[in-house]
């Protein structure tokens, strides 16, 4: 007996096929189910890089000896590591050049006395601009009362812009007929950070429905999208 999931297959030995660009005869729920779908609807965020909770408390200690609180300017903790490990805990170059040419950040070198001796950590320092561009901004840390940590960095959202079939028939399943559809979908990215905008204007995808006579519905099989998430934006 076929499965549900033997069909995203048998569609491809189908050699009949129509190709049509007129909107008004794909089902207006296919254009809804694109838009619902989890991989289309997410935003397309940048992790912000933050320390762990006891790096916080050692920076607050030494704040609070060298009255240095230009540290927490933005309300986010700063982020840093050891002189000796990878700049700022590894992050990416490419990165660290957004976040500094959209004036997020400002590195700041620190040398703090410890049990273990002197310490040098490279920081970043988080401003006050940024904030508008954090996604879920209203969530707080109930220790610090700022930002919690892992917060990330809106870039952009995906818009569906046309909808073409390029494939349709019928084919049997279990004794029932089953029309499905091919499409290709058009769809732009939104600029959330003003001069920060996508490599392109445009980007294609492809999309795989089913009609389920059942339930009286078309099913989204397969959805394939032509962007590269925060690549476009930032890499």
């Amino acid at each position: 007996m076929k499965s549900i999931k033997d069909f995203s297959i048998i569609i491809f030995l189908i050699n009949t096929f129509i190709i049509c660009g007129c909107g008004n005869r794909i089902p207006k729920d296919v254009n809804q189910l694109i838009l619902e779908n989890a991989n289309f609807k997410k935003p397309i965020t940048c992790p912000i890089p933050l320390d762990d909770r006891n790096w916080e408390k050692q920076l607050l200690e030494w704040e609070r000896e060298n009255g240095h609180k230009d540290l927490w300017s933005g309300g986010l903790p700063p982020a840093g590591s050891s002189s000796a490990d990878k700049l700022l805990n590894g992050l990416n170059d490419d990165l660290l050049k957004f976040l500094k040419k959209h004036n997020f950040v400002t590195v700041k070198h620190l040398t703090i006395n410890s049990a273990l001796g002197k310490q040098d950590h490279d920081l970043l320092i988080y401003n006050e601009r940024i904030k508008e561009y954090i996604l879920d901004s209203n969530a707080t840390d109930a220790l610090t009362g700022v930002y919690k940590i892992g917060m990330s960095l809106l870039l952009g959202k995906r818009e569906l812009k046309e909808v073409e079939i390029t494939k349709e028939g019928k084919i049997d399943f279990n004794g029932v007929k089953i029309k499905f559809m091919e499409l290709t979908i058009k769809y732009s990215l939104t600029t959330v950070i003003n001069g920060a905008g996508p490599k392109s204007n445009e980007y294609l995808g492809k999309a795989t429905f089913y009609f389920d006579p059942e339930k009286d519905i078309w099913i989204l099989e397969n959805l394939e999208l032509g962007d590269k998430g925060i690549k476009e934006y930032i890499f």
